[in-house]
């Protein structure tokens, strides 16, 4: 039983010089994932094993880690192509120059009750 434990301790002062390479591999994976989705690995798991959006990011803007899920409330917005992009106005064709609006992107969100 001493021997096995002995080997057992061995074996992992031998992998210790592993561990650096592998935590800068996982902090960079991390990293990724998080300015790709605005999720951690950790929240992933989280989100798979609930079925909520939970992010430590959520958490940082909002102060819930799973905040509920939101609405958008499209029936009140008009869009109109700009020359730096799309102005979107609560009234239709605000400056009266004829033109048609355009597909509208999501305003502010709302929480779904």
């Amino acid at each position: 039983m001493r021997a096995r434990m002995l080997v057992l301790v061995l074996c992992t002062v031998g992998l210790g010089g592993c561990l650096v390479q592998s935590g800068v591999v996982l902090s960079g994976a991390a990293l990724y994932s998080l300015t790709t989705t605005d999720k951690l690995p950790h929240d992933h798991l989280v989100s798979a094993a609930t079925g909520a959006d939970c992010s430590i990011v959520a958490f940082e803007q909002t102060g819930q880690y799973c905040p509920p899920e939101l609405a958008v409330d499209r029936s009140d917005v008009y869009c109109y192509r700009t020359l730096g992009g799309v102005d979107c106005h609560l009234i239709p064709d605000p400056y009266r120059n004829g033109n048609r609006a355009i597909a509208t992107p999501p305003p502010a969100r709302v929480a779904v009750e």
